[in-house]
């Protein structure tokens, strides 16, 4: 006698399986080290769909750094003269010092993302 499994079991086993498939392809990737040393595992609870928070994490689009390397500026550095990528504009640059942040290092700095993400943006 064969008892189908539950719907709800399913698609436990399912996100289960997709969860592990995806952290395997996330730890085994070359790219994305920004955002790696941020978010080291992937994660469903912290499903992104705001694009500046996304530029925040992965420092791309709208920074001098990224649009050097695209040849869309001439020079990686912000107008103050620094290396302009986001950390720098959230931290130390003249003309952002309104919304300057202190960013934690190290493992508190994955929490300090996570707690950011999930309570300024969704």
């Amino acid at each position: 006698m064969s008892i189908p499994a539950p719907y709800s079991y399913v698609k436990r086993v399912c996100k289960e399986s997709l969860t592990n498939e995806w952290n395997s392809y996330w730890k085994n990737s070359i790219t994305g080290k920004r955002t790696k040393e941020i978010l080291p595992s992937a994660n469903l609870d912290l499903l992104i769909s705001n694009k500046y928070v996304i530029y925040l994490l992965t420092n791309l689009e709208p920074f001098p750094v990224y649009l050097c390397r695209f040849k869309i500026l001439n020079i990686p550095d912000c107008l103050c003269g620094e290396h302009g990528d986001v950390d720098h504009y959230l931290t130390s640059c003249m003309y952002t010092k309104d919304y300057h942040l202190l960013l934690p290092t190290g493992a508190a700095r994955t929490h300090w993302t996570k707690k950011l993400c999930k309570t300024i943006y969704f």
